[in-house]
């Protein structure tokens, strides 16, 4: 029952559940308390996202996506074999997170473009400030470690 309205948001949702595997093995692997804590409000982000978006896909499709990305499972094993080779795991965790919040942002102006519904417009751009200010919010936790 798949309908072009619903294939944007495929591939959203998936780089959505990409992020919330990221963020759950960044807060498991982070070496400071207030990384966890940044990483766990930013997964938390992503939940509320998906929760949002779920039930259009699950509504145009008949099923719930709960996929990845390839590009997302690209990334995780590059992570895993960076993660052996660094002595600064908060930094290396940021950076990996901030592309894949860079990747979010991509697929939800896609999604917006390519989607043939009106409320799954209306919710992509309700959405999209609060996974923008994720992404700044991890360029600032960047810039206080530089300092």
């Amino acid at each position: 029952m798949k309908t072009p309205s619903s294939m944007p948001l495929k591939p959203l949702v998936q780089t959505l559940n990409d992020g919330v595997e990221f963020y759950r093995a960044a807060i498991a692997k982070a070496e400071h308390d207030d990384f966890k804590e940044v990483f766990a409000e930013l997964l938390d982000c992503r939940q509320f996202a998906l929760a949002y978006l779920q039930p259009y896909v699950v509504l145009e499709t008949g099923s719930q996506e709960d996929g990845h990305t390839f590009g997302g499972k690209l990334h995780h094993a590059f992570t895993a074999v960076q993660d052996n080779c660094n002595t600064d795991h908060d930094l290396t965790l940021l950076k990996q997170l901030e592309f894949v919040e860079d990747e979010t942002l991509k697929a939800m102006k896609l999604a917006l473009t390519q989607s043939g519904n009106a409320m799954v417009q209306t919710v992509i751009r309700q959405l999209t400030p609060r996974m923008q200010a994720c992404r700044d919010r991890l360029t600032l936790l960047e810039k206080s470690i530089a300092a």
